[in-house]
C-alpha cells in the first residue's frame, strides 16, 4: 500500500465521520473533531518550533557574541515564566 492511498483513505473516512454530524451529534464525529483538533495543534507546535524558537532563540544563544546572548535571556525567562502559569 502505498502512502498515497493511506492519506485518500484517511482523508475519506474523517470526510464520512464529519458528514456524519448531519445525522446528529454522535461519537464519531466527536472522534474525528478531536483528531483534527490533535492534528492541527501538533502541526502548529513543530512549525513553531522549527521556524520559531530554534532559529531566533536557541541558535544565537548558541553562536551569538556574549553581549546577544544577554540580550536573549530575557525572552527566554519570560517564555519560562509563561509556561510555569500554565502549570
Amino acid at each position: 500500500m502505498t502512502s498515497d492511498l493511506v492519506v485518500g483513505v484517511t482523508g475519506f473516512l474523517l470526510t464520512i465521520l464529519v458528514l456524519s454530524y448531519l445525522v446528529g451529534d454522535n461519537a464519531l464525529f466527536r472522534f474525528s473533531i478531536h483528531v483534527f483538533v490533535g492534528v492541527s495543534a501538533g502541526y502548529i507546535a513543530v512549525i513553531a518550533l522549527y521556524r520559531v524558537i530554534l532559529p531566533l532563540l536557541v541558535r544565537p544563544l548558541l553562536t551569538a557574541p556574549l553581549l546577544e546572548r544577554g540580550l536573549l535571556l530575557v525572552p527566554l525567562l519570560l517564555s519560562a515564566l509563561l509556561l510555569m502559569k500554565i502549570s
